[in-house]
């Protein structure tokens, strides 16, 4: 069986102070011998892709990051969901959304687990998306099955119900109520209709 170093990290959220969060992320790596996965909030982003808004980034920010990331010898772990894991869920231009949030390795953790993956999964509470990571996933990933509307449920009593309550009650984005909906047909299909 093997053995991984797991670190959670919470980078600090104030830009000046966010020097200390690499600093100790340099010294938790100095004490690392072997495989070794960091993951959390890192409060700032690697690239100009990793955010969306109206106000400017400074690069600076980016590459102190990258710098810190790469004197770690820690290599982004890729990733499957949507692009960013934070918004600030304001409406128009005020919306901010940023790729805060990220799993890290190291080399002896990628030559270890080579098929590791990241998902970003959905959050209708928290303004930041979890993580979760499969370190082998052609055996631990379960597979999704793509959702497809069935045109015939239309003509069975209770789908328009169904829907109507899926999409009402959800407070969230468009895409939220569409996945609430999709739940809730995919549970009242299997309850009612086989």
């Amino acid at each position: 069986m093997e053995t991984f170093r797991f670190t959670w990290f919470y980078g600090n959220p104030e830009m000046r102070l966010r020097r200390h969060s690499w600093d100790l992320l340099q010294r938790i790596a100095g004490t690392v011998h072997g495989p070794w996965i960091v993951g959390g909030d890192f409060n700032e982003i690697l690239e100009a892709h990793e955010y969306f808004g109206r106000q400017f980034r400074p690069m600076s920010q980016m590459r102190a990051f990258r710098e810190a990331l790469e004197e770690c010898g820690l290599t982004t772990i890729g990733f499957k969901g949507y692009k960013c894991t934070w918004s600030n869920r304001w409406q128009g231009d005020g919306n901010v959304k940023l790729r805060l949030d990220k799993m890290v390795a190291n080399g002896d953790f990628f030559r270890t687990f080579p098929e590791v993956t990241t998902h970003h999964l959905n959050s209708i509470v928290s303004d930041h998306l979890p993580l979760l990571s499969y370190l082998r996933p052609s055996t631990w990933e379960r597979k999704h099955k793509q959702f497809l509307f069935e045109e015939m449920w239309t003509t069975v009593e209770g789908c328009q119900y169904v829907i109507t309550h899926a999409w009402e009650s959800e407070t969230g984005t468009v895409v939220e109520k569409l996945k609430a909906c999709q739940g809730s047909l995919g549970t009242w299909n299997n309850a009612h209709v086989g």
